[in-house]
């Protein structure tokens, strides 16, 4: 393996060791705090939790959808943070963000597959989830909500040109699985809008529409 080979390596793990980072630090502040915080709850008579905070694994869809067509994005994996207050019984709102490294291939009409970098992306979800009104461990919940995201090159044929942002409707359904009154093991399903040009001095090279299904599960502390 050359020198150029390993960089490639390290470059597209950085974003996974950022959140990696992200993930450790939220982890230990919350076994610190928040056994506290439930023993305070429980001293004050309230044992209601308004705030959580998840860390989610997330396997993320493909696309091949483009214009002019032929080019494929690939799907990603990451980690997401995300933080969730609770307005009342049945409604919350969650913000969400994570970020994502996506290889771009292009196939010619002969059907030779071309490499041609990766992208990076910051999906950012805000989302109001309606929570069902279940009394047990076991909390389904669905959410619509807006979708931001940042898109930039990153290696390859891609490194020296530009991509637009994107904005978009977000969808979510997932469930909270309690541990403990301040711990829950969570899950979710999202979709979101995503579409974005690839420009070389303002000139439109290809539209990308991405339009990706997320799946994710993870560990929640409620504080």
């Amino acid at each position: 393996m050359n020198l150029k080979s390993i960089i490639g390596i390290h470059r597209s793990y950085c974003p996974l060791k950022r959140f990696g980072l992200i993930f450790l630090l939220g982890l230990c502040i919350c076994l610190y705090i928040l056994p506290a915080t439930d023993l305070f709850a429980q001293n004050s008579g309230n044992n209601s939790h308004q705030w959580t905070y998840i860390n989610r694994i997330i396997v993320t869809g493909s696309s091949d959808q483009s214009d002019p067509k032929n080019y494929q994005v690939y799907s990603a994996f990451t980690l997401e943070a995300a933080i969730h207050k609770q307005i009342n019984a049945a409604i919350s709102a969650e913000l969400n963000i994570k970020t994502e490294s996506r290889e771009v291939d292009f196939t010619d009409d002969a059907g030779v597959v071309t490499n041609l970098g990766s992208v990076e992306v910051l999906p950012v979800n805000i989302i109001l989830p309606y929570h069902l009104p279940l009394k047990s461990g076991f909390h389904p919940y669905i959410g619509i909500g807006g979708n931001f995201t940042i898109c930039w090159e990153k290696s390859g044929f891609l490194d020296n040109k530009d991509l637009t942002s994107s904005f978009g409707p977000a969808i979510q359904l997932g469930a909270d699985f309690n541990f403990a009154s301040y711990m829950l093991f969570n899950f979710d399903i999202k979709w979101n809008s995503m579409r974005t040009n690839i420009e070389e001095n303002g000139r439109e090279i290809v539209k990308l529409k991405l339009d990706p299904i997320n799946f994710g599960a993870g560990i929640g502390f409620r504080f």
